[in-house]
């Protein structure tokens, strides 16, 4: 191996991002060998659809961790503000535009996002401890005050959006594979925490910067003594 192909590989395996990276392209490679229509575009497509949910709790999450805060109650508050929309809408009873209900969703989550907030930012709390505590809280406000019955009855305008497709295809089993148009709310949200996180006045981008700092200081220092 080349000098600077393994000065490559040695600089992406040194961060945890390189080294999952890597994994997932090792199992990606095991998979695609064991079964060569993995390597497909039917296989992609269902790797998008399925990574909806999980990407946008994944991108919300990493805004925490990016700023040095951990967040565990972010499913309890996904679960809170989906339930009590649907709540909500069938209690009015009035025909809404799809975004209506995404905005609606996004406001609830929103409310009980600065709640942790202003819990971390005024009393000074550790982040991991409010967002255990408000967890439990969420999760029980949502038990008792809105059940816990399954809503079988949605709006039509939610049935109508769920069937609309970007793409739809057929794979080597012969079975059919599609991407709804709700990925369109991932990519929506993936832009929207690239400009945050990029933002001048991000916590984020200061946090990304000090430890960029402390790792070139660590690289100077570990120079010097060898020297």
């Amino acid at each position: 191996m080349s000098k600077p192909l393994s000065r490559i590989l040695a600089r992406i395996l040194a961060t945890p991002q390189g080294v999952v990276l890597i994994t997932v392209l090792v199992f990606a490679l095991v998979l695609g060998i064991i079964n060569p229509a993995f390597f497909s575009v039917a296989t992609l497509i269902d790797l998008l659809r399925n990574s909806l949910v999980t990407g946008i709790f994944a991108l919300g999450v990493m805004m925490v961790l990016a700023s040095g805060g951990i967040d565990v109650s972010c499913t309890a508050i996904g679960a809170f503000a989906m339930y009590a929309t649907m709540k909500i809408v069938l209690g009015v009873d009035v025909d809404l535009p799809i975004f209506a209900f995404f905005a609606l969703s996004a406001l609830i989550g929103a409310m009980l996002g600065l709640f942790n907030g202003l819990l971390i930012g005024i009393l000074g709390l550790p982040t991991l401890i409010v967002t255990l505590g408000t967890l439990s809280l969420y999760r029980g406000v949502l038990l008792t005050f809105l059940g816990t019955t399954y809503i079988t009855t949605v709006p039509r305008e939610i049935i109508a959006f769920s069937r609309k497709v970007l793409v739809r295809m057929e794979n080597a089993a012969g079975q059919m594979v599609s991407l709804p148009y709700s990925f369109l709310v991932l990519v929506g949200v993936a832009a929207v925490v690239a400009i945050l996180i990029n933002s001048p006045c991000s916590d984020a981008r200061s946090t990304r910067s000090a430890v960029r700092r402390r790792r070139l200081n660590a690289s100077a220092s570990g120079s010097g003594t060898s020297r």
